[in-house]
């Protein structure tokens, strides 16, 4: 069975890129540095983009080890990205 994952993004009604996200009972901030003119007051949608990735990568893994009974010890996951204009 496929479960729909649905997530209301409400942003303000001025001109700042700031955006807050809910999904289920939690809350994202997501905003622009202010060298992109936002209010650098929370992670850009590019830096939880790749939180995001970073973090699903971990717990597969975690999951993985579990499910074989091995013991990998601590995850730590590292994304490069190559931004090209």
């Amino acid at each position: 069975m496929i479960v729909p994952h649905l997530s209301l993004v409400k942003t303000s009604n001025t001109q700042t890129y700031y955006t807050v996200s809910e999904v289920r009972q939690f809350t994202i901030d997501a905003d622009e540095p202010i060298s992109n003119s936002g209010t650098d007051l929370a992670p850009t949608p590019f830096d939880l983009l790749n939180a995001s990735l970073a973090s699903c990568t971990a717990i597969f893994l975690r999951k993985y080890a579990f499910k074989n009974n091995l013991d990998i010890g601590r995850i730590d996951i590292k994304i490069k990205i190559k931004k090209d204009e």
